[in-house]
């Protein structure tokens, strides 16, 4: 048990260094939760205390909107969409992720849209598109 309790401690170290606070927050919580007198995950708390004092709420991680970006590069747009969802979650506030989540529905609306013929009419009965025809978004 005191392994798996030193991997948490550990991960919430590391995550508090990269600055994803609601992460490490919540490790050291569950650490508690399981060991309420554990000094070290209530050390921990107490840092990450003293981190939000000094330094305003920070947006997310780096590493997660270069990811968002390639997904968006590439045309992932449905995975865009799923990914940005969950990190607003996390980071309702950030402006960078509702732009990213539009911009990914926009582009994953037009990629589903299907051509279809439009319909045309004379007064001797309807007439069959041809492949010159033009097409129309539903």
């Amino acid at each position: 048990m005191a392994g798996s309790v030193d991997k948490m401690l550990l991960a919430a170290r590391g995550h508090a260094k990269r600055g994803e606070y609601r992460q490490a927050e919540a490790l050291y919580r569950d650490v508690l939760g399981r060991f309420p007198g554990n000094r070290r995950a209530k050390a921990g708390l107490e840092a990450l205390a003293q981190v939000s004092k000094a330094k305003p709420a920070a947006g997310p991680p780096r590493a997660l909107l270069q990811q968002l970006m390639g997904l968006m590069q590439t045309g992932r747009n449905r995975e865009l969409v799923q990914q940005t969802k969950r990190a607003l979650t996390e980071y309702p506030e950030a402006i960078l992720l509702l732009e990213l989540k539009a911009a990914g529905e926009g582009a994953w609306a037009i990629t589903t849209l299907q051509p279809r013929p439009i319909a045309a009419w004379s007064p001797c009965g309807p007439i069959t598109p041809t492949p010159t025809a033009t097409w129309a978004m539903n």
